[in-house]
């Protein structure tokens, strides 16, 4: 085993044959007569004196190349023109022919960078037309942003200051033209200039609506009983204005929330009541809304809807019946709705229940039907004179004659399902105590 100075002295060793190479003497009378050679500028098997790039006795590029008439720059001085050597060198290898430039130290754009071919000509003007814009993948890179970025300067107002100074910078001076850059990161620049001045909001016809509707909401959210008045006078300049879109939109709005308001139907029929003696159309409206809302009292097996959005909608409308019941007989009691039409929503709560009778499983939908009958009968108990009902300002004549269909009608089909029966297994004792309530009112009418 060697020791460690034996081995620093063998490293030490081959250090110094490293700097003082032994080389054969063939090859360094060789390299002697390449050197001669050149010294006296005599050219030997390819071998030529080349003037260096720093050498003093070598002329400038600004010297060797006239201007021309060309006013004079800062960066005129630095020569683009490849030198002589550079030139033998480009005859001898696949490099572009193209002058180099002096920032990248003349050297060939193929070295270092894969054969990158960047043209750097004078720019080029797109004009604005159907077979320039319509054919983008002709020009190399995509145009796709240049051409939205003008046609966005011209058709936006708002953002006509910022594209024009856009414009300016990337125009070539004709009209109808757009400069299109020769490297990606100008059409990501103009891109995003493009995205950054044109507005985000168009212009739809849903936007009105959407205007219309938070006013009209913002309005109801705060009707009560102190700013009746005030309310009520801004719904009639929205009628006179002779939009139908509005009075739908409004007549929607307020089935909506005396539907989900149970506390304010009298008010909202009453506000109803009134508007109707002085525009008739608002009666036409109400007719085709009843007839939609009418088939929240028809049950719909959810095995037989597929579609979720169907389902969902479905259990939405459910949960409006018992105001919307409430609203009905608050509607029949300012003549609003007709009674054919109220007999009609009486018949069919009823016709549901029996239907659902004897059917375990609709406990709960009968139980919800009987509550619906019981705020439509509490709705009619009140006589047009009761000073508990603030809401009844006039006397209806309809409220007798229904009370005497309701007898007529009603009241036998209600006995049954007030008597415990073991058949009926859809009837819970809750039902079954709400129409007994309901029996007994009709009795006292």
């Amino acid at each position: 085993m060697t020791s460690v100075v034996q081995d620093i002295q063998h490293i030490r060793s081959l250090r110094k044959d490293i700097r003082d190479i032994q080389l054969p003497v063939d090859i360094v009378k060789l390299i002697e007569s390449i050197h001669t050679y050149t010294k006296k500028g005599i050219d030997v098997d390819g071998w030529k004196k080349v003037n260096s790039r720093n050498a003093p006795n070598r002329p400038s590029a600004a010297a060797a190349r006239p201007s021309e008439g060309k006013q004079m720059t800062p960066f005129m001085s630095r020569s683009s023109a490849p030198s002589e050597g550079y030139r033998e060198f480009g005859k001898n290898s696949n490099s572009h022919t193209s002058p180099s430039h002096s920032v990248f130290n003349h050297r060939t754009k193929s070295s270092g960078f894969g054969n990158r071919n960047y043209h750097h000509d004078s720019p080029i003007s797109i004009p604005l037309t159907g077979s320039t814009t319509g054919s983008p993948a002709s020009m190399g890179y995509s145009v796709g942003s240049a051409v939205a970025f003008a046609s966005a300067s011209s058709a936006s107002a708002s953002a006509s200051a910022a594209s024009a100074s856009v414009g300016s910078a990337a125009s070539t001076g004709s009209a109808g033209s757009v400069h299109t850059p020769h490297h990606p990161s100008e059409y990501i620049r103009m891109g995003s200039l493009a995205n950054k001045y044109v507005s985000k909001f168009k212009k739809s016809a849903d936007v009105d609506d959407i205007i219309l509707n938070t006013i009209l909401l913002g309005k109801l959210n705060k009707f009560s009983e102190q700013n009746y008045n005030e309310v009520k006078e801004f719904i009639t300049h929205i009628i006179d204005s002779g939009q139908t879109d509005m009075i739908k939109c409004f007549m929607k709005l307020v089935f909506e929330k005396a539907a989900s308001e149970e506390i304010f139907c009298p008010l909202y029929a009453k506000l109803l009541g009134q508007l109707s003696i002085r525009y008739p159309i608002l009666l036409t409206e109400m007719a085709n809304l009843y007839s939609q809302y009418m088939e929240v009292f028809e049950e719909v097996s959810e095995d037989a809807i597929t579609n979720y959005d169907e389902v969902c909608k479905q259990n939405l409308k459910k949960k409006y019946r018992r105001g919307y019941s409430q609203f009905l007989a608050e509607l029949i009691k300012h003549d609003v709705i007709i009674m054919d039409e109220f007999m009609k929503t009486v018949i069919k709560i009823l016709t549901q229940v029996e239907c659902n009778r004897a059917r375990k499983e609709s406990l709960k939908l009968n139980e919800e039907y009987a509550d619906c009958m019981m705020k439509i009968m509490k709705a009619i108990r009140y006589e047009p004179k009761d000073i508990d009902h603030p809401y009844m300002d006039s006397e209806n004549e309809k409220i007798p004659e229904i009370r005497i269909m309701l007898k007529r009608d009603v009241m036998e089909r209600i006995a049954p399902l007030s008597v415990r029966n073991v058949e009926y297994e859809g009837i819970s004792n809750k039902t079954r105590f709400t129409f007994l309530d309901i029996y007994e009112s009709i009795q006292q009418f």
